[in-house]
């Protein structure tokens, strides 16, 4: 990668990170760039093996100045019943999302999962909210629909199919990609909490699928007629999808309650739809 690629992605990661850092009670230590420096991670300059033994790769998404990192798994052959877009959780796009990654592209999909937190893992020091309050929805945005033409140009896609699928609070940026995106399948939601208003939700043209853990006490009778309303206000094909047995967040392996079992039935039921549009 050229080295003025490299500088832009520090500059911009550093500036992020400072930015975090001074966030939340105003009294959290602001840490320095060399504190910083060792938890950036710039795009492979060639596509890399990140877990030994395991399919997937990380590699370089073009299209955004700078250039951004995703994870790819690719276990087909020929040709892919379609591609998914997929958008990790609260805890970035660590080894056990990864996993979360594989499961969901079988031998059917092309999976591409863009790291909106550009290769920073969340720890003690960096909380979660604040990571997450960093990110940028016009970069995410960005990578997110440059993931998507990197799927489309893939010659295996053959029937044109993309999804996209986002796990928890990280769906907005995932919905506001799909707003550009006319001719995306389906946007598939976990446990998203977004802005109920017809206003806000207007824009998309793919039909929206909405998981939830059916016994999930933020999901209560009234916010679902309230979700509901706003998306038939808004003119948009909505399918709520309850997962029986699960409380939290279905594909973040860092939710409290998580589960695999209840994790791969989520997946199963959106794999199911998917192949049937």
């Amino acid at each position: 990668m050229k080295n003025s690629t490299l500088h832009a992605t520090f500059a911009i990661l550093v500036t992020l990170l400072l930015l975090m850092a001074g966030c939340g009670t105003g009294q959290q230590e602001r840490y320095s760039e060399e504190e910083l420096a060792p938890l950036i991670e710039a795009p492979p300059a060639s596509p890399t093996v990140v877990d030994e033994g395991k399919p997937g790769v990380m590699l370089t998404v073009e299209g955004t100045t700078p250039a951004g990192r995703a994870f790819f798994v690719d276990q087909s052959s020929d040709s892919v019943e379609g591609a998914v877009i997929l958008v990790h959780g609260s805890w970035g796009l660590d080894s056990e999302f990864r996993d979360v990654a594989r499961t969901l592209a079988g031998d059917k999909f092309l999976v591409l999962a863009p790291d909106l937190l550009e290769g920073i893992v969340p720890s003690a020091r960096l909380a979660v909210s604040e990571l997450q309050a960093g990110i940028r929805e016009e970069r995410a945005r960005a990578m997110i629909q440059a993931g998507i033409a990197q799927l489309r140009a893939d010659p295996r896609l053959k029937n044109g199919k993309i999804a996209i699928l986002a796990s928890g609070p990280l769906g907005t940026h995932a919905y506001s990609a799909a707003r550009h995106e006319p001719d995306l399948t389906v946007l598939a939601l976990d446990t998203c909490r977004l802005p109920w208003d017809k206003t806000w939700l207007a824009g998309v043209s793919a039909p929206v699928l909405f998981f939830v853990g059916e016994e999930n006490r933020g999901f209560s009778t009234k916010v679902k007629d309230t979700v509901l309303s706003a998306f038939k206000a808004a003119e948009i094909p909505l399918e709520i999808v309850e997962i029986p047995g699960a409380g939290t967040e279905l594909l973040d392996p860092h939710a409290p309650g998580y589960s695999r079992l209840l994790r791969d039935q989520a997946l199963e039921d959106f794999v199911a739809r998917f192949e049937g549009m």
